[in-house]
């Protein structure tokens, strides 16, 4: 069986994960899909990733501290890196 692992930073953006799992699902259907995401909505709940979506394993993104935007983002990706390696 094909396996998938994708790693993906969220911050607010729910319904576009939504989609792309959809589509990769469709595209993929015999593949068991390992979806990481790094939510990176550390204390804003309005933006917060649903942990009871089953669908995708949900960790703390990267405190923002005075990072820029670029590399807040980049911080968490790597952050998914080391939870790829030990899946």
């Amino acid at each position: 069986m094909l396996e998938i692992t994708i790693c993906s930073v969220s911050y607010g953006c729910y319904d576009y994960l939504d989609l792309n799992w959809e589509l990769t699902k469709s595209l993929n259907p015999e593949a068991n899909i390992h979806w990481l995401i790094a939510d990176n909505a550390i204390g804003s709940r309005e933006n917060r990733m649903p942990v009871s979506d089953q669908r995708f394993n949900v960790y703390e993104g990267a405190p923002k501290g005075d990072l820029t935007a670029n590399r807040h983002h980049a911080q968490a990706l790597m952050m998914l890196m080391e939870f790829e390696l030990t899946f």
